[in-house]
């Protein structure tokens, strides 16, 4: 735990760090790049995903305080690298719940990614916290459903989504969050399910959703 005085110390740096053009000359920042740079490098030695993903777990602490002072500070710079980076990597990490918040803020502050990736910040996030849902990592009701409100709301001036990404991905997502209410099982989850694939087939008729829709909807009736 930090003392006040350093605690004070990295929240005045990360107010900072929104202001200025570039981190890179922000000595503290500096090193956390130069952390973030030998752990990626120790990331690409290592071959199993799963592997990976516990090796991204047990790095994250030596980013959480910059993680939690930039989001206190409720201010981001759009490129910091390090910031985002630890938020994909605790995506990857199965920590859903946890990444959350730090999801919702990058996606606010508009906050970007290295070109590495070839895709929008944004999208990266959604589509990563679908695949992680599809592979079993826990996450809340509360959370399935923000995220679902997220990627479909729209703004009623315009007609517009709120969220830029591409109907693919929203389709994945939705479908991922469409599985897990019918894991949980019991009429209110089924129902919920149905009402996902259904959106998700509006997105992407490709979204492979067409026989769990027809399997959900032949139960609704007989249950009537």
């Amino acid at each position: 735990m930090l003392n006040p005085a350093r605690a004070h110390k990295q929240a005045a740096l990360a107010a900072k760090a929104a202001e200025v053009d570039s981190l890179d000359n922000l000595e503290p920042y500096q090193k956390l790049q130069m952390q973030l740079a030998k752990d990626k490098q120790l990331l690409k030695a290592i071959k199993g995903i799963p592997d990976k993903a516990v090796a991204k777990a047990e790095m994250l602490p030596k980013y959480q305080v910059w993680l939690d002072q930039v989001l206190a500070s409720r201010t981001a710079h759009k490129h910091d690298t390090v910031f985002v980076t630890a938020v994909l990597w605790m995506v990857d990490a199965g920590q859903i719940d946890r990444a959350v918040p730090y999801v919702e803020f990058a996606i606010e502050q508009q906050m970007q990614v290295n070109d590495e990736y070839q895709r929008s910040l944004t999208d990266l996030m959604i589509e990563e916290i679908a695949a992680q849902i599809t592979a079993g990592s826990n996450i809340t009701l509360a959370n399935i459903e923000k995220i679902a409100r997220l990627i479909t709301e729209k703004d009623q001036a315009s007609g517009l989504h709120r969220l830029n990404i591409y109907d693919q991905v929203r389709a994945k997502y939705l479908k991922a969050a469409a599985e897990w209410h019918e894991e949980q099982g019991g009429g209110t989850h089924k129902q919920r399910a149905l009402w996902l694939y259904e959106k998700a087939l509006q997105y992407n008729p490709r979204a492979g959703v067409k026989k769990r829709i027809e399997a959900l909807s032949k139960q609704a009736q007989a249950s009537q």
